[in-house]
């Protein structure tokens, strides 16, 4: 019994003395877009079956991964790395309420990324991502505004046919 307690405590001591226990390795790096410009915001996953880490996008495109607080490294492992909150405020809507994707969808879930990295081993992953497409926009207004501002709502008088000019229509002679 004794022999088994002075291999807990001397692992204990290891631990605490050595950061043997903590195996975390620090990871930093950038994201940027396949032409080479830099991605401004958004947030950069490192997922496992058993863990997922995260780093917001610096706006000069750096992160720097934390497990518990940032920077302070992650596990070791195989991650999926995807970038996800990648917006930016649609020019068309003048409200500011609708976003457009910055990043093409298969970077942006763990089943779908062709980005992976094992730890340990870099310590700097810079990777690139490809754009999302744009967005198609109509110059149109939408249909609901048409309809609220069609002329026979604004002006019903305007486009009744009085039953007496309908008979003395050139179409009916």
């Amino acid at each position: 019994m004794k022999i088994q307690q002075y291999i807990f405590y001397g692992f204990i001591i290891s631990c605490l003395l050595g950061g043997g226990c903590d195996s975390k390795q620090k990871l930093t790096g950038k994201v940027t877009f396949s032409d080479g410009e830099v991605l401004t915001v958004g947030t950069v996953v490192f997922s496992t079956p058993d863990f997922i880490s995260r780093s917001f996008i610096k706006p000069d495109g750096t992160f720097n991964v934390g497990t518990y607080k940032a920077g302070d490294g992650i596990p070791p492992g195989t991650y999926k790395v995807f970038v996800i909150e990648a917006f930016e405020s649609d020019p068309h809507d003048p409200s500011g309420d609708s976003l457009n994707p910055l990043v093409a969808k298969e970077f942006t879930t763990a089943e779908t990324t062709p980005l992976s990295i094992t730890i340990p081993g870099n310590k700097t992953f810079d990777f690139a991502v490809e754009r999302a497409p744009p967005l198609k926009h109509s110059t149109l207004p939408s249909k609901r505004h048409q309809l609220k501002n069609s002329p026979s709502n604004l002006y019903p008088e305007a486009i009744s046919v009085p039953k007496s000019a309908k008979e003395g229509s050139p179409e009916e002679k």
